[in-house]
């Protein structure tokens, strides 16, 4: 099947895959251009009690411990969040048996303008182009890692040149395995991302499967919405859970229908099961071969809609 992002009615409708550390570079440039402060070797430890009406908390920085206030906290610290642990917000964490490896290789010009990505039962690949490089990520059963690691990189590398020829040439980035990082997919939920002075967004409230890769998307999303209604905390100088939930209920229908969807789409095309691989293959196959459902499916795992209504459910697979 062939996915054609240009159907989309949006400005934007194109496949842009970006580098998690040049995307880090261009935020790191726009909060500069706004003043902001950037504490290097810093980390979150713990919040501190206070009467007044600012949020105090100790950080380590360089081996020593220092003390911060501010009017809000934002936790943005990941699945792992320590400022989720701090506020002592419930949490439900799903691990899923998914393993994901990701490295970048060399430009492929063949891959310049799409990206292609390859199914079999228990394994995925996908070859991604950004700017100067080429995105790979790597699926497999979490109990097959060791297997691939003993039989060496150069046996892993032959695997991708074997899967797609085109980037064969482009693997001479990756020298050893410390070019390869490595994730497990897991799920995270929580009761509530707001408390009073303190917010949460990204994977600290709602990691997901990998397999939509929306991750970042999400957390850029989040952060925009956050950042509306900061703007209106300052403006009524009131920083209570009430104040902020509005930034919660505008996001989480639209996380929680990512986190399902991710969920199902690896139950179809990361699995072993003869039954969902047969079912999932042919829902991209029915996808390919009809334009609305591509725009439907499309829209979904661009963020772009926070529902699947029961008609375009039973369409998928009937």
């Amino acid at each position: 099947m062939t996915l054609d992002y240009s159907i989309l009615d949006h400005p934007y409708n194109y496949l842009l895959t970006i580098v998690p550390s040049e995307m880090e570079v261009v935020l790191r440039e726009l909060l500069s251009k706004r003043n902001g402060i950037i504490y290097e070797s810093t980390s979150f430890r713990q919040i501190l009690q206070n009467r007044s009406e600012r949020i105090l908390l100790e950080a380590e920085r360089n081996g020593s411990l220092v003390q911060l206030s501010a009017r809000i906290i934002v936790g943005a610290d990941g699945e792992n969040s320590r400022v989720r642990q701090a506020l002592q917000i419930p949490v439900r964490v799903r691990e899923y048996p998914n393993h994901f490896l990701f490295m970048l290789a060399g430009p492929v010009d063949s891959l310049q303008r799409e990206a292609r990505q390859y199914l079999a039962r228990g394994r995925m690949v996908g070859f991604f182009p950004t700017q100067s490089s080429t995105y790979i990520f790597y699926y497999l059963p979490n109990r097959t890692v060791g297997e691939l690691k003993s039989a060496g990189l150069e046996s892993f590398k032959k695997q991708l040149a074997d899967i797609e020829p085109d980037v064969s040439g482009a693997l001479g980035s990756l020298g050893s395995w410390s070019d390869v990082a490595e994730s497990r997919a897991r799920r995270v939920d929580v009761k509530n991302w707001v408390s009073d002075r303190a917010v949460m967004l990204g994977d600290a409230v709602h990691a997901l499967d990998p397999s939509w890769a929306q991750g970042a998307n999400l957390s850029l999303q989040d952060a925009v919405s956050l950042a509306s209604t900061i703007e209106k905390c300052f403006e009524s100088k009131n920083f209570s859970a009430q104040a902020l939930r509005g930034y919660e209920r505008e996001r989480r229908k639209q996380t929680r229908f990512v986190q399902n969807e991710a969920e199902r789409t690896a139950r179809l095309t990361t699995t072993e099961d003869r039954f969902y691989y047969c079912l999932g293959k042919r829902v991209l196959q029915r996808t390919g071969r009809n334009k609305d459902l591509m725009r439907t499916a499309l829209r979904a795992s661009c963020g772009l809609a926070d529902h699947f209504s029961l008609r375009e459910k039973i369409r998928f697979i009937i």
